[in-house]
């Protein structure tokens, strides 16, 4: 019923819904700005020298990996990912 109403306020006012890519955090940060991380993506570990994102190559493909599944996914299916990663 929610996505119902939004769609139609949406087509009232002739929006368009940014695309999954733009809606993630990495698409608002513009190129070249550097972030200064200390935690891993992934796990939340700390970040060893040299590892800019993900402390292994584990967590960063873990990571690609989850972000394929969803994009994937359909919708009811994003919904019980949602539900179990709570």
């Amino acid at each position: 019923m929610a996505r119902d109403l939004l769609s139609e306020a949406h087509r009232i006012i002739n929006a368009t819904r940014p695309t999954w890519e733009e809606g993630q955090q990495e698409w608002a940060i513009q190129i070249g700005t550097l972030i200064e991380r200390i935690r891993c993506v992934r796990c939340h570990g700390p970040l060893p020298d040299g590892r800019p994102k993900f402390c292994s190559d584990l967590c960063k493909r873990a990571h690609h990996m989850q972000i394929g599944r969803i994009k994937g996914a359909t919708e009811s299916n994003v919904v019980e990912m949602a539900i179990r990663s709570i």
